[in-house]
């Protein structure tokens, strides 16, 4: 089961198992470092959509970045804007915030939730970049459940950071995403609030 990691200061994954018994010889097992070798990078996959690009999802990363060697997938669902589908005007209201009922979406509603994506996707990887954190991502499904599930079927991962907009306005939280990715998926899940969307 998920556990939320916020507020806590060790990295995610920390708890080691116990080494097994030493059988046949007395000699004391070489530590990693002792040996040279380098400590595995924590894997961690970064779900955003219009909050990519939010000062409190990049000071999270540049804090996990800082705690010492570690890997960035950063997966962003194709999710629509509602205005993209019923209109100006009904980005964070309408029948899919309140209900959490899904709009079909023809062609090229599809094609430009894609592309939006894929948007905000290059330019947070440059950003990360620039800041000297090595990332590489993906657009995914426009369900951001079955898109995180499909990463984390090939991806080994240490901590989901799922980053939404407020309570309120984000329809991530009116689907009760977090709550059912920890239910679903046996990875730590951190949540963190962006205050203001990405305007790409």
């Amino acid at each position: 089961m998920g556990r939320d990691l916020a507020g806590t200061s060790g990295s995610p994954g920390a708890d080691a198992a116990e080494a097994p018994e030493s059988r046949g010889s007395s000699a004391p097992a070489t530590a990693p470092e002792e040996r040279g070798a380098s400590p595995d990078p924590v894997r961690y996959l970064v779900v955003a959509n219009q909050t990519l690009g939010g000062k409190a999802l990049l000071d999270l990363v540049t804090d996990r970045a800082s705690r010492g060697p570690a890997d960035f997938f950063v997966l962003v669902p194709a999710t629509p804007r509602i205005d993209d589908v019923l209109g100006t005007g009904a980005m964070y209201g309408g029948v899919l915030g309140a209900e959490g009922l899904a709009i079909p979406l023809d062609v090229e509603d599809q094609a430009t939730s894609h592309e939006r994506a894929s948007e905000r996707l290059s330019a947070t990887l440059e950003r990360f970049r620039g800041l000297g954190i090595e990332a590489d991502g993906e657009v995914g499904d426009p369900d951001p459940l079955e898109a995180i599930g499909a990463v984390l079927a090939r991806r080994p991962t240490d901590e989901l950071i799922l980053s939404t907009l407020p309570p309120g306005i984000s329809r991530w939280l009116k689907l009760d995403l977090v709550c059912r990715a920890r239910r679903r998926f046996e990875v730590p899940v951190t949540h963190v609030y962006v205050e203001e969307p990405a305007h790409a």
